[in-house]
């Protein structure tokens, strides 16, 4: 993205919104030319088995199934994998959806509601869990 960024800027110096998508769509484009799937599911399987060199302790992955979704990489099988082979970590897959409740923002990100949402859900598994 930095460097379809600097590409823009040479010829006009402030950016937009629309050229921010635009430089996303062109470094994905460019992500999915160069790397294969399995590329991609080995690379996530490799960065998330990184978090031990920097924590050691209880670990819950939390995910909401309708964001957790990728033609590209099967996210499941990678984290389900990583917690298998991880003591003292969980995983949740949440059916809540921020969408359809009215707390995400344009891009899907959660808004103030939905980190309330998402904490009162975290809260409801670790209680119901016995975590």
């Amino acid at each position: 993205m930095d460097a379809y960024r600097h590409e823009l800027l040479e010829t006009k110096p402030a950016t937009t919104e629309a050229d921010e998508s635009n430089f996303w769509a062109r470094s994905r484009q460019e992500l999915l030319t160069t790397f294969s799937n399995e590329d991609l599911a080995r690379y996530h399987a490799h960065e998330l088995q990184s978090l031990d060199n920097y924590f050691k302790g209880n670990l819950l992955v939390y995910s909401m199934d309708y964001v957790f979704k990728s033609s590209l990489v099967d996210n499941q099988a990678i984290i389900s994998n990583f917690v298998k082979n991880r003591p003292h970590t969980y995983f949740y897959v949440s059916d809540k959806n921020l969408q359809k409740e009215g707390t995400a923002f344009p891009d899907n990100h959660p808004n103030k509601e939905g980190h309330a949402l998402i904490a009162e859900d975290l809260f409801t598994y670790i209680k119901e869990s016995g975590l």
